[in-house]
């Protein structure tokens, strides 16, 4: 009962982003797992992007597994890129962004290097209004 009483009151003043193609999810899987476990004042969601033609995406029962176990601070949302263009559909991210209730919201973007620069640029194009935002280079985070 006191689980449950705490993860109520969690103070998600601080919402990070982890955006990752097939190429990057490695890495952001266990980024993910430092997060959980380090940042407890913080919501979390990963928006994992994969090719359309993709039929096995690498920790699907891990994320799964971590998803129910963080529930009220982890969320995974997956999704089909186009095979011609590395970025996913901003629909998406833009209702991400709009959705968001945090005070702050960081992206962390991992991935083979085009995907990371459209990615950017669509986060730039979105002109985030509504909280403070930062796009967090995947070598550059620090705990």
């Amino acid at each position: 009962m006191n689980r449950q009483q705490s993860s109520d009151n969690i103070d998600h003043s601080r919402h990070l982003v982890v955006i990752s193609d097939e190429d990057g999810v490695y890495n952001a899987f266990f980024h993910i797992k430092d997060i959980l476990t380090k940042e407890h004042n913080a919501y979390l969601s990963f928006i994992y992007a994969i090719k359309a033609n993709s039929s096995d995406t690498l920790f699907e029962l891990e994320l799964l597994f971590l998803e129910k176990r963080y529930a009220s601070s982890f969320i995974v949302y997956k999704t089909c890129m186009g095979d011609d263009v590395p970025n996913i559909n901003t629909q998406l991210l833009e209702a991400l962004i709009n959705s968001n209730t945090s005070e702050e919201m960081n992206f962390i973007l991992y991935g083979d290097h085009e995907f990371v620069a459209k990615m950017t640029e669509s986060i730039h194009f979105l002109e985030i209004k509504s909280c403070e935002y930062k796009i967090i280079n995947n070598k550059d985070y620090e705990n």
